[in-house]
């Protein structure tokens, strides 16, 4: 499989109409995914095992929270997050269950973000904004997608990808200044919050829309 045919694959398994998919940060990113999934696609290791690579990493983040590691962990569990994926289409292995596991386990990782983010410090009531926020993003998502046609929805301003260099970058900061990885949180419950709207905005209008 090239990277055109995977790019075709995944858009039509997230609902895009034929002819359309990703583009711009989105295509960018599921290439990277389709390269770096290349080795385990070769050594023929199931995507469900993949999956667990990002939620090993999380939990290192956690543990080393206050070590200029817990950001670089955080980083690699987002990378790691679409190798499950691009090595299920890349097999022709793509499952219902594998996308509930793949789904179930990023929210188990992103709580584990959070955790890290709370044990180094950060500002309780600004970090639980942003997760709450976060979540209600993602299940107003996949209700919209039971609704609608497996529809994958709009590409928000604050995905999972953004979360994590939030994050992690907060973590990395308040090694060395309490105030700049405040900021980094305080930006994050910000982007987090425009983002929900828009994913709200956009699955009323889907919805209204499908009932004409």
């Amino acid at each position: 499989m090239n990277h055109r045919e995977y790019l075709e694959r995944w858009s039509s398994l997230h609902g895009y109409q034929e002819g359309k998919g990703p583009t711009g940060i989105a295509r960018g990113y599921l290439l990277i995914n389709f390269y770096l999934a290349k080795p385990f696609v070769v050594l023929r290791i199931p995507a469900d095992v993949v999956s667990l690579l990002g939620l090993l990493l999380a939990c290192l983040a956690l543990l080393e929270r206050n070590t200029l590691w817990a950001p670089i962990f955080i980083l690699l569990s987002v990378i790691s997050d679409g190798l499950d994926g691009a090595v299920a289409i890349a097999r022709d292995r793509a499952t219902k269950w594998g996308a509930l596991w793949d789904s179930t386990l990023d929210r188990i990782v992103e709580a584990l973000w959070v955790l890290t983010a709370y044990f180094a410090g950060v500002p309780t009531w600004a970090l639980l904004i942003a997760w709450c926020a976060a979540a209600t993003q993602e299940y107003a998502r996949a209700r919209l997608s039971s609704l609608v046609d497996n529809e994958i929805g709009v590409v928000s301003i604050c995905e999972r990808p953004v979360r994590a260099i939030f994050i992690a970058i907060a973590l990395a900061l308040g090694i060395y200044n309490l105030d700049l990885q405040n900021i980094s949180i305080f930006l994050w419950m910000v982007f987090q919050l425009a983002a929900l709207a828009q994913v709200i905005k956009y699955s009323y209008q889907r919805l209204q829309k499908s009932m004409m």
